[in-house]
């Protein structure tokens, strides 16, 4: 006899999921105890779902990604990459931060806030899970938002070898091998990538090496226990920006101190975990997650080199309780504990005779501990056709620095942040079969990253604070028929802005300034066209919409209340037509249109709007038994548009040269990909 799983809604409300459910399947649902999921939201979560991923270049995570309504990624180049969600994190420099992610109920975002999400392989990915704003309660209130990677794993039967071999522009080679077994009780993936380009700009080599294996063993239906290894290494030429003549006339080259430098940074990051699903009884289901991460990166820039390495270990438990067939409980902890080691050396290349970067004396030498605990609860009731999910996230940090011996006088600060409560609620109504309708309200923080953690000595500032905000949001999910639209409304206002300022090119210093309010509307449409002779069409369009503003801001004498947030595109939009006709062939088209962006905070210089088209189309064909090949490729930004695909916000001249804003975009470019799968 089946046993039944605890949880009633996990299912419910999916973007992807919602559009192949009945009316029926939009009650509770008990699933089978074999199927232990995580918890989800009642708001729908964007998803980048398998055929998202499958209309771009096989390299490419940063497109699919930029589909998602309301989520946007600053990208300079493949090791270069900052994710903004609603505004949030535009003000970050380099990088991503205020934004978590997990994998496999791992978190992927280090101890010092900062997430890389380009380590993974698309082709390794069966899709991801966006949830925006601080609503997810059960993964920390993060106030931009919360991705959800989902590697691929062998469902039941199912075995393979593929391999996916891709060419490019730039001398751009990628090689994918994935092996996926699952027999009796047992189902492993594993992945190996390699990505290697020259580059459209001077000094702007990459090459990269990634491993994953994703594992999951079921001990009757009441035990799983699964397990997760992620391994990459890169080295990685540096352009950086350029300023706005250079951008225009010569956006091939490289920055002329990075490229005197031969600036470049060299990673190797590693993830670990093990997750154990265990059902206690009928009702009563635990997960619980021990991990590490480790990662040794070394970077060379032209006003020094960092030499930094961090180690990670932590635990995550949730504890998902079924109280009856409409009432779901999930309560849990998660605790990260971080070592962050850095020390930065002269650089020496002006006098290394044109040979580039050359490692000097030590000049500082710097330790910081991080502690984060994260407890959460959160009720799920259904009452009719009204749901209510009700939750709160208690967040714990600390941090101990400490400046060694050789490189200043020894000082060593030790900050226990002050508990944060973050509430949260969301109340969804069905008010017909096709229609639902949300409303949500939530608490949510982001703790300062290390830069922004230093005061103009190079040392932590300790009257840092975390930014707080709460987000109001409301909206509909409307399915018939082949016609989809989800859409929301939402206002987060943000207190103790964190602003980053660059006091010199090698330094950049954080405070806590103004207040920030951010508006917005979000859509998705997605129609499915009758078939005409044969050819199936969708027709999709993504689009975000921004009022983001100052309300109260003050910097070195000037007042930016009421201009617009800096870094913040003015709207994004994302149309798309796919087709297929029989099963074998299929194209698609997908346009990228960008609003203007503040670049200063004065609002006296905007990035120019642009938009771009990619093209892609495959054609499948089964060789012989069991064995498929895929042949497809693509053309990117279609007719040629220049544009910069990163602003570096407020930038400032140094020496007499222009401030550098721009990361130009790439000009047309394309790929062709081979993709064979062997089924076992």
């Amino acid at each position: 006899m089946k046993k039944y799983a605890l949880f009633l809604f996990l299912n419910l409300f999916l973007t992807h999921g919602y559009s192949q459910q009945t009316a029926d399947t939009l009650k509770a649902v008990i699933l089978e105890s074999e199927r232990l999921e995580r918890p989800r939201q009642l708001i729908p979560e964007s998803e980048v779902t398998p055929a998202t991923l499958k209309r771009y270049n096989p390299a490419d995570l940063i497109s699919p990604l930029n589909e998602t309504p309301g989520l946007y990624i600053f990208s300079g180049s493949l090791n270069t990459n900052r994710l903004t969600i609603r505004g949030v994190g535009s003000r970050t420099p380099f990088g991503t931060n205020k934004v978590k992610a997990y994998i496999n109920q791992i978190p992927v975002t280090n101890g010092v806030g900062e997430t890389s999400f380009g380590i993974f392989d698309p082709e390794a990915l069966g899709s991801i899970q966006v949830v925006k704003g601080p609503k997810a309660t059960v993964y920390g209130a993060n106030l931009g938002g919360t991705l959800l990677l989902n590697p691929l794993l062998p469902s039941q039967g199912q075995g393979y070898i593929s391999t996916s071999q891709t060419l490019g522009s730039y001398n751009q080679y990628k090689q994918s091998t994935q092996v996926g077994i699952h027999e009796n009780d047992l189902s492993v993936f594993l992945g190996y990538d390699h990505l290697q380009q020259d580059g459209y700009r001077e000094n702007n080599a990459y090459n990269r090496n990634g491993y994953l294996l994703n594992m999951k063993k079921s001990f009757g239906n009441d035990f799983n226990l699964k397990f997760l290894f992620n391994h990459i290494n890169y080295s990685a030429q540096i352009p950086s920006s350029l300023n706005r003549s250079d951008y225009l006339n010569n956006p091939e080259k490289a920055a002329d101190n990075w490229a005197a430098a031969q600036g470049y940074e060299d990673d190797n990051a590693t993830l670990a975990g093990i997750t154990a699903e265990t059902r206690i009884s009928g009702k009563l289901l635990n997960t619980t997650s021990i991990f590490t991460t480790y990662n040794d990166h070394y970077e060379p820039r032209p006003f020094n080199i960092l030499d930094e390495n961090t180690f990670g270990a932590g635990f995550r438990s949730l504890l998902q309780y079924a109280i009856n067939e409409h009432i779901l409980v999930n309560s849990g902890l998660e605790h990260l504990r971080d070592r962050y080691s850095w020390r930065t050396y002269e650089n020496l290349y002006e006098e290394n005779n044109g040979m580039g970067s050359l490692q000097g004396i030590l000049l500082t030498d710097n330790r910081e501990k991080r502690s984060f605990t994260n407890v959460f609860t959160e009720i799920k009731v259904e009452y009719g056709d009204l749901r209510v999910q009700a939750g709160i996230n208690y967040n714990n940090t600390r941090f101990r620095f400490t400046n060694l011996p050789g490189s200043m006088e020894e000082i060593e600060i030790e900050r226990d942040f002050n508990p944060v409560w973050s509430p949260n609620i969301t109340l969804t109504y069905q008010a017909a079969p096709q229609l639902n309708i949300f409303l949500n309200t939530a608490h949510g923080y982001a703790y300062p990253s290390l830069e922004e953690t230093l005061n103009p000595e190079g040392l932590l500032n300790p009257e840092i604070a975390p930014e707080k905000g709460w987000n109001y949001e409301t909206g509909i999910l409307y399915d018939k028929s082949g016609f989809r639209v989800q859409t929301s409304v939402y206002f987060m206002r943000i207190r103790n802005l964190l602003v980053a300022e660059r006091t010199a090119e090698d330094q950049l210093i954080g405070r806590n300034a103004g207040v920030t309010h951010h508006f917005g509307l979000e859509y998705s449409i997605e129609k499915q066209l009758p078939d005409l002779a044969g050819i199936r069409l969708n027709l999709t369009l993504n689009g975000t919409h921004n009022w983001h503003r100052f309300e109260t801001f003050a910097d070195d004498g000037n007042d930016f209340a009421g201009n617009k947030l800096t870094g913040v595109p003015e709207y994004i939009l994302v149309p798309g037509i796919q087709a297929q006709w029989s099963s074998k062939f299929y194209t698609n088209l997908t346009g990228q249109f960008i609003g203007s962006i503040p670049v200063t905070d004065a609002n006296t210089l905007y990035s120019d709007p642009y938009g771009i088209f990619n093209l892609r189309a495959g054609y499948t064909q089964p060789l012989i038994e069991d064995l498929v090949l895929e042949l497809n490729g693509g053309i990117n930004n279609v007719l040629n548009k220049k544009y910069a695909s990163s602003i570096l916000i407020n930038a400032s001249g140094f020496s007499g040269a222009a401030p550098r804003y721009y990361y130009p975009g790439l000009p047309v470019n394309f790929y062709l990909n081979v993709h064979l799968r062997m089924t076992l």
